[in-house]
């Protein structure tokens, strides 16, 4: 149910559905009153809107502001976890090629702070999210990449059925809890640390955050092109919207 409200409620599709119903109306039905042609306005204006680079980046600085790229490690960890972000369809025989480049820079994090650390565990979270491949997980696929990064397989740690944010943490918290693991790093992008970590704080965990994936550079003036619409502004809108309609709806399910 939760994926499907996903899919469904997305910002760019009320807008669109806006405009489309405003031709209709204006096309159909005669005269031509000021509530009609509003009504299509909206949908186009709103659609612009969102796909302002300045817009997009402002919305990512309202989920990262309080998760800055960090300066310095904690001096003692005990376990890593990092949250798989998504898959795509496998490209032929690779399964490297189901990892979206959210994931692959998750991954490359949770390597990175395993070096600094040694062989402390890392706990990689997440299950099979296509349909397509349900023998594929988003843990399995990332446990495959840290190998390749020299992560020696001994320090994974597999949590394979979970398949959302809530999932994670309650999955993920449980493995923690049998292993007394305590001083725990959370890896996850930026923008989604927000709701990752007060799931977590749920289920009676506390974290460090690690954020990655920053979006939204702070200290940068804008520029006239911030100011021009694109498709990858008004996808980074709609993620960012999203992000913010998934903490409403975590709060409303009593997750967080």
């Amino acid at each position: 149910m939760y994926v499907f409200i996903k899919a469904l409620v997305q910002p760019y599709i009320g807008f669109l559905l806006l405009l489309v119903c405003g031709l209709v109306l204006t096309a159909r039905r005669k005269p031509v009153t000021w509530r009609r042609v509003a009504v299509t306005w909206t949908g186009c204006l709103g659609l612009i809107v969102l796909s302002l680079p300045i817009v997009s980046r402002n919305l990512y600085m309202t989920l990262e502001t309080a998760f800055p790229p960090i300066q310095s490690l904690p001096r003692q960890l005990d376990a890593i976890v990092v949250l798989g972000g998504g898959l795509m369809e496998r490209d032929g025989l690779l399964e490297s090629g189901s990892m979206t480049s959210g994931t692959l820079r998750r991954c490359v994090s949770a390597a990175e702070v395993s070096r600094h650390y040694g062989p402390i565990p890392i706990v990689c979270c997440g299950g099979p999210t296509l349909r397509s491949t349900p023998q594929l997980s988003e843990a399995g696929v990332m446990r495959d990449c840290l190998v390749t990064m020299q992560v020696p397989d001994t320090q994974l740690i597999l949590e394979s059925h979970s398949l959302n944010t809530h999932q994670n943490a309650k999955n993920a918290a449980a493995l923690l809890q049998r292993r007394g693991l305590e001083n725990v790093a959370l890896i996850t992008s930026a923008s989604h640390m927000k709701r990752a970590v007060s799931c977590f704080n749920a289920q009676g965990v506390t974290v460090v955050p690690l954020p990655c994936s920053h979006r939204a550079a702070s200290g940068v003036p804008p520029t006239g092109l911030d100011w021009i619409p694109s498709a990858s502004a008004l996808s980074r809108s709609n993620r960012a919207i999203q992000e913010w309609l998934g903490i409403v709806w975590y709060k409303l399910r009593g997750w967080i």
